[in-house]
C-alpha cells in the first residue's frame, strides 16, 4: 500500500512539472494583441475610421496551440 502511495505521488508530480512547463505554450501571446489593438489607435488618430472597421481586433481568437504540445 505504501509503494502505491509513492508511485502516485511522483506520478502527480511529475505530471504537475509538464503542466508548469507547457502552460506559457498553451495561451496566445499577449503581443498579438497589443499589436493590433495599437494598430487601430493609429487608424483611428490618422483619420481612418472606415479602415478601422476591416481590421479585426482580436488576432488572438484565431490562435490555437499547436498539436504536439497538446498531445504532450
Amino acid at each position: 500500500m505504501d509503494i502505491v502511495l509513492v508511485f502516485s505521488g511522483l506520478f502527480s508530480v511529475v505530471n504537475t512539472a509538464f503542466v508548469v512547463a507547457m502552460e506559457s505554450n498553451l495561451s496566445p501571446d499577449p503581443n498579438n494583441t497589443t499589436h493590433a489593438l495599437l494598430t487601430q489607435l493609429i487608424q483611428i488618430g490618422v483619420g481612418h475610421l472606415t479602415a478601422v472597421g476591416s481590421t479585426p481586433a482580436a488576432l488572438a481568437s484565431t490562435w490555437s496551440p499547436s498539436t504536439a504540445i497538446i498531445r504532450i
